[in-house]
């Protein structure tokens, strides 16, 4: 399998129903901006939170927000069934990197979140896209809940892409709620 553990994976959205009779699945988008390529090769399903590897046989774009992706050995509405649910991720490096300095917010997901006042706060686990208003997911260290954190460039101070890092000054009291 082409993937090492150095390999960041990012969840571009999650299993909601099958899709037809042959196994197919419907994968609906967290608001990622990327589009599977038609055969996408290794993918990874989220298991009892262990990123569990199947081959991707086949991707087709459905909507903007969905795609319909055939898995290896899934050949039944039956054998769909366990898999519904699940979040899809993939390897960062199925995506191309963008050409300029300008990084897509969805992209920091797999970063650690910073701010100038408490440092290291935890990784960005996730990115919802609800138009003018969205979020990273941010899944703080410590074993506290997740926390929902507004995504704009005017709360970004600075974007580390070779360390994975995000600084972020965040409004007073945000992270106190």
């Amino acid at each position: 399998m082409p993937h090492n553990d150095t390999d960041k994976l990012v969840e571009i959205g999650r299993i909601q129903r099958a899709h037809g009779i042959k196994g197919e699945l419907h994968v609906v988008h967290n608001g990622t901006a990327h589009e599977l390529p038609e055969q996408p090769g290794w993918v990874f399903l989220n298991i009892d939170g262990i990123p569990t590897p199947f081959f991707a046989e086949q991707a087709r774009q459905k909507s903007a927000r969905s795609t319909i992706v055939k898995l290896r050995d899934i050949d039944s509405i039956e054998s769909t069934q366990p898999l519904l649910g699940l979040s899809l991720l993939v390897p960062c490096g199925l995506f191309p990197q963008p050409n300029d300095d300008e990084i897509a917010l969805a992209d920091l997901v797999g970063y650690t979140l910073c701010t100038p006042q408490h440092g290291a706060m935890g990784t960005i686990v996730g990115f919802e896209d609800y138009g003018p208003n969205a979020v990273f997911v941010l899944r703080p260290h410590g074993g506290l809940p997740d926390a929902l954190i507004p995504a704009t460039d005017e709360l970004i101070v600075e974007v580390d892409v070779e360390e994975q890092r995000l600084l972020m000054e965040l409004p007073e009291g945000l992270l106190d709620l």
